[in-house]
């Protein structure tokens, strides 16, 4: 049903959460009220900035030190109740050390090469198999190839598409099981920014536990007219200002520009993220993959790759190693010795 606007005044005390103007208000009519706009009960209405049109709400005067703490024990002891469920990689070492996803916007950072829609991938069918309501935000690819990457993964298929008799039959498996999956996938290949915006608050007013984007600057990269910098920051801070106030954990992988290819030691580090560096400020985790063999074809690491924490807001910082299978775009434990463990 088309929105309906309703009337606009003026009220004390409100303020708009992107442009900042107070005192002003707009409704409409959303949802699925039909009857007359001027009889439409509160819930069925949605309050907008008359300027911006985006979302506005009563100023935050803050909260109380005690309800700061009792929201942060309910959380710890969430954290410690078996059948809580927060959002990991599905790597056991990784997950382990470095704990799972939180409200806000987590980044993954790599060079072309190294496994990041893999890594993405990861986690989505990770948090799939515990019954997660997922988005997912394509950039670089189309939903059916996207939806393939998962079948492929979990079946453990080489995604070359020569397939066996039991190929076939691991890729049915892998397709009977995502697609009994609550995932959602929308494709931003041709959308402007602001539209990935509206598509993850609709997700967020039903319900989504999950939003993983690929990648956070091929959406912003040729769709602005203004500098690709200043762009992905006001993106990125919409994106986490989004999760943090939904309580949504937003992954998004990032490119890493190529400079570090000419360091010596070609690990990524801050630097790597380019002159868009503010967004690591508003990040929850800060993530970067490497593997030796994409630079060294005689690399002693054949196989793995190193999964570095660069800034973690919950837990502690450092690397771990894991296992990379290219032929099935799927990421492992370290100590997995057979594709069942993977």
């Amino acid at each position: 049903m088309a929105k309906k606007r309703l009337k606009v005044f003026e009220r004390d005390n409100w303020t708009c959460q992107m442009c900042g103007e107070t005192e002003k208000e707009l409704q409409i009519n959303h949802k699925k009220y039909t009857g007359e706009p001027w009889e439409a009960p509160d819930e069925d209405l949605e309050t907008l900035c008359c300027d911006c049109h985006e979302g506005i709400s009563p100023i935050n005067t803050g909260k109380s030190i005690k309800e700061c703490l009792e929201n942060a024990i309910d959380l710890m002891e969430k954290r410690f109740d078996p059948d809580y469920s927060e959002i990991k990689t599905g790597i056991r070492d990784f997950d382990d050390s470095f704990g799972g996803f939180f409200p806000g916007l987590s980044l993954i950072g790599s060079r072309p090469g190294m496994g990041l829609t893999s890594m993405l991938v990861n986690i989505v069918i990770d948090a799939a198999k515990s019954g997660k309501k997922i988005g997912f935000i394509l950039s670089e690819s189309i939903e059916e190839e996207f939806s393939l990457r998962l079948a492929t993964n979990l079946g453990c298929v080489d995604r070359g598409f020569n397939l066996e008799d039991d190929d076939w039959a691991r890729l049915t498996s892998g397709i009977k099981i995502i697609s009994e999956t609550d995932i959602v996938v929308f494709s931003a290949l041709t959308t402007h920014p602001n539209s990935v915006l509206s598509t993850i608050k609709r997700w967020a007013q039903d319900g989504v536990d999950l939003i993983v984007i690929d990648s956070l600057d091929s959406i912003v990269k040729n769709r602005l007219a203004r500098s690709y910098e200043n762009s992905i920051l006001d993106f990125s801070l919409s994106v986490s200002f989004l999760g943090k106030d939904k309580k949504i954990p937003i992954v998004a992988g990032v490119s890493l520009g190529r400079n570090l290819e000419q360091r010596p030691n070609r690990r990524p580090v801050f630097s790597d993220i380019g002159k868009d560096q503010d967004v690591i400020s508003i990040s929850e985790k800060v993530i970067f993959l490497f593997r030796d063999e994409v630079y060294n074809e005689d690399s002693e690491d054949k196989g793995l790759g190193e999964i570095i924490v660069s800034k973690n807001n919950n837990g502690p910082t450092g690397t771990v190693r894991a296992c990379f299978i290219p032929q099935y775009g799927k990421w492992a434990s370290f100590e997995a010795s057979s594709l069942d463990e993977a």
